[in-house]
């Protein structure tokens, strides 16, 4: 398994899909930074349009942008583990003598760490970039060092846990456009869609409230406190298990050719 796991890093170190991705985030993140200082002196403004100014504010305030998050999932579902029933990677991992649940379990820890690679930019440059435009916000400390990483892992965990539906398509389909096609359409536009009623009806709410969909916002509500990571990320990591475990289900008994 060491083995398959390293095969996967230095495949995903090698990925110009990665690369120009995690770019592209880069660079968004420098001109939403640079737009700021259109604001800096009406702070009444920047108020009234939740634009946040200073780096730590940043920071968080990109943790709540849920479609940009759940698209680059989609993204990298379909770059690490959709494209190779395509490029016939599985065929061989499994002529090799991997076990279909080994294989399974490497392409889990590959896509997370994928996840993290061509999100972390965003965040982490708006961050910097807006501390050294607006200042930092608040004095840095060792406890809000360890709460932006654990905000940063538990949403990445949220990301995942709802991209779990693209992982299963993917096991159904096995062709990366059709995947994530289906798969925008699903979370994407069906997600808002279903925000959207629910803020208009208290029952559907309350349901809501409790899935993966909702808890950016949640977690935004309550300011990223402790209580609320632990809760949502245990919850997401529930998801990511059991759709592990249904996804070995569907992978033993798939003709990989």
């Amino acid at each position: 398994m060491v083995k398959l796991f390293n095969i996967e890093l230095k495949k995903l170190i090698k990925s110009k899909s990665i690369l120009v991705i995690a770019t592209l985030m880069c660079v968004l993140s420098l001109i939403t930074s640079f737009s700021t200082l259109n604001y800096k002196d009406n702070m009444q403004r920047a108020e009234l349009l939740e634009i946040p100014l200073k780096g730590l504010d940043a920071f968080y305030s990109s943790m709540r942008d849920m479609p940009t998050i759940v698209f680059l999932g989609i993204l990298v579902i379909g770059i690490v583990f959709c494209s190779e029933f395509e490029n016939g990677f599985m065929q061989t991992a499994i002529t090799i003598g991997y076990s279909r649940l080994t294989i399974l379990i490497a392409k889990f820890f590959s896509m997370f760490i994928a996840y993290c690679l061509v999100f972390l930019p965003y965040p982490v440059g708006r961050l910097v970039f807006q501390s050294l435009l607006n200042g930092f916000g608040d004095s840095m400390d060792l406890s809000i060092f360890l709460n932006i990483i654990m905000v940063f892992i538990v949403i990445i965990s949220i990301g995942f846990s709802l991209n779990c539906i693209t992982i299963i398509l993917s096991l159904c389909i096995k062709k990366s456009i059709f995947v994530m096609g289906t798969s925008f359409v699903i979370l994407i536009l069906g997600g808002n869609a279903l925000l959207a009623m629910a803020h208009a009806n208290v029952g559907l709410s309350s349901v809501v409230r409790q899935t993966p969909l909702a808890f950016f916002k949640v977690l935004a509500v309550n300011e990223y406190q402790w209580g609320g990571l632990h809760y949502t990320g245990c919850i997401s990591l529930c998801i990511i298990l059991i759709t592990l475990a249904i996804s070995t289900a569907i992978f033993q008994k798939m003709d990989i050719r």
